[in-house]
């Protein structure tokens, strides 16, 4: 038979066949390895969730600025300020909460929404305004400063990053993340390589609101960001503005928090 071979036939000639299957072989065995290659290089997904088609009810303290929230008693510590969780609050699709909860500062509510959460972070996405409840009154924490710091890492929207998509960061979802900032969602940010895993923290103007619009040119790019880092319950918020956030980030881009004396 000659070596002339047909892909259709039923069988390679002889001499063909001797050295075309090991190099099929080797062609498989080098594609597994590459693949495995690529697979080990990509960046984990965090664990992020979207309780979508779950809805919930909570009752807790409406807080406006500087971003929606809802202050939330945990079982069994009622009235105590340690023992609150404070739970942003967004709109459906993307939009904010701003509207729902305008003219609320204080008043004990009950909403109905859906949980989206990241590692201790905690959004609610509202499905309906929140209903006023009787009841008293809730004392927030105070803002505790943690001193001057230097972050670097990136701008995103946080209810994509907490869960509602999934890695919710980089080049790919900066279009997503722009419009979504623009609706209303708190623009957070995300420090790279920190050690023990900071959470994404809010970026809070001077004026005391949330920086949203004020840094759309700026999401999705890897910053370094000059501010006074703040603990608020059981989130971190980072006050800066807009003149302190600039491109790129320093030599070093372990995104290790620099304390200012």
């Amino acid at each position: 038979m000659s070596d002339f071979y047909v892909g259709y036939l039923p069988k390679a000639p002889e001499r063909l066949a001797r050295w075309l299957k090991p190099v099929v072989a080797l062609l498989l065995l080098l594609g597994a390895v590459l693949a495995l290659l690529l697979a080990s290089n990509q960046r984990a997904i965090g664990p992020s969730y979207f309780e979508y088609g779950t809805v919930r009810t909570l009752e807790g303290v409406i807080e406006e600025r500087p971003n929606p929230v809802l202050w939330v008693a945990r079982p069994g510590e009622t009235g105590s300020v340690t023992g609150l969780s404070r739970f942003l609050l967004v709109g459906a699709g993307k939009h904010g909460a701003a509207e729902a909860v305008a003219g609320m500062d204080g008043a004990r509510v009950r909403i109905s929404g859906t949980l989206i959460y990241r590692g201790d972070r905690t959004m609610v996405q509202l499905e309906g305004p929140p209903v006023r409840v009787p009841g008293e009154p809730v004392e927030r924490p105070a803002m505790q400063s943690l001193g001057q710091v230097t972050l670097m890492g990136e701008i995103v929207d946080g209810k994509c990053y907490l869960g509602v998509m999934n890695p919710g960061r980089g080049k790919v979802h900066r279009s997503c993340a722009a419009r979504c900032i623009s609706g209303g969602a708190p623009a957070m940010l995300v420090v790279l390589d920190v050690e023990g895993g900071w959470p994404a923290m809010e970026l809070v103007g001077h004026d005391g609101q949330g920086l949203g619009r004020k840094v759309l040119d700026l999401v999705a790019e890897p910053v370094t960001v000059n501010g006074e880092l703040l603990r608020y319950g059981d989130a971190y918020l980072l006050r800066t503005g807009v003149e302190n956030i600039t491109r790129g980030v320093g030599r070093s881009a372990s995104g290790r928090a620099t304390k200012h004396p």
